[in-house]
């Protein structure tokens, strides 16, 4: 719309002609691709859950286990077998330690005489001799040799299909 107060104004002309052209001062709009919107989702989602998880308090058991939620490196394995067991393990819950909660009879003793955790199971005394002929240390922390080794060591003590 024309209107005659604007006449003389620094850059009107300039204004006056972009607002009757207007497809002269458009940009173009930058496309994103299905997998940039993915990204970008999946980014928002995971900070999302990450700050849902901070909001759990320390004293969580298995926020303690994974303060983070990305994926455990050691957690590629081509077996689902493995995962399962290594995951059993590591949030110290295993048919062998916890199947007694559902047969309501007593929790397993080891052959030692001390009641079946995983924390004993990982370090019984009377497992020493195997435990050191293995590379490192049985464990589930987030290495994938200290998984391999845990996975032998299972299977040595003979409770591997136990878990």
């Amino acid at each position: 719309m024309w209107c005659p107060s604007h006449i003389g104004i620094k850059g009107n002309e300039t204004v006056d002609h972009a607002a009757a052209n207007p497809t002269l001062s458009l940009s173009p709009l930058k496309t994103c691709s299905a997998q940039d919107y993915n990204s970008f989702i999946n980014k928002i989602i995971k900070t999302r859950w990450q700050n849902s998880w901070n909001d759990i308090p320390l004293s969580n058991k298995l926020k303690q286990l994974k303060p983070f939620v990305e994926p455990w490196d050691s957690s590629n394995r081509n077996s689902r077998i493995e995962e399962v067991i290594i995951t059993r393990i590591r949030i110290g819950h295993t048919r062998l330690t916890h199947n007694h909660l559902f047969t309501r009879s007593p929790p397993p003793i080891c052959t030692c005489g001390d009641t079946l955790t995983v924390k004993h199971l990982l370090s019984c005394p009377s497992h020493a001799q195997v435990r050191s002929t293995l590379p490192c240390s049985p464990s589930p922390i987030d290495n994938a040799q200290s998984c391999d080794s845990l996975l032998s060591y299972l299977k040595s003590i003979n409770v591997y299909n136990l878990i």
